[in-house]
């Protein structure tokens, strides 16, 4: 059963819904940081610079309260897909065992199995990784183009 595919794709919409999100916040804070930069001299003669330095504050939290959404999203399907993965590789291990001792197979067969047991679910969690990584970077470029 294809379920790593499958949490891949219902990944995938999450991912962009909460990446637009994200990327609105992160241009929000860094125009209004800009914008305070800018006009920094009009800012303390008029005395609003504090006020403006709490706007700063609040955009800034919500980034960072977005930012720990997206990382522990991330975190969260990481641990997912390691957890398949690494059951598959012990399912796969105990029917070998099973099988070494219901059939005889030999020493050599078994540690083959082994072997390679933890080495076939590498790929799905190196695609895992970077699919977060690789998500990141197309919805920094569809804000480029965009902008």
């Amino acid at each position: 059963m294809p379920i790593i595919p499958l949490f891949l794709k219902a990944l995938l919409k999450f991912v962009t819904s909460m990446q637009g999100s994200y990327w609105k916040k992160y241009q929000d804070v860094g125009a209004l940081f800009l914008d305070s930069l800018q006009g920094i001299t009009a800012l303390k003669i008029f005395g609003a610079d504090n006020k403006r330095a709490r706007e700063i504050n609040d955009k800034s939290e919500d980034f960072r309260i977005e930012t720990m959404k997206i990382l522990t999203m991330q975190l969260s399907s990481i641990t997912l897909i390691e957890w398949i993965a690494y059951g598959s590789s012990i399912g796969c291990i105990f029917m070998s065992l099973y099988a070494s001792s219901k059939e005889g197979l030999s020493l050599l067969s078994l540690i083959i199995v082994l072997i390679l047991a933890m080495e076939a679910f590498n790929p799905m969690i190196t695609l895992t990784a970077s699919f977060h990584v690789a998500m990141i970077g197309v919805a920094a470029g569809k804000n480029l183009i965009e902008f």
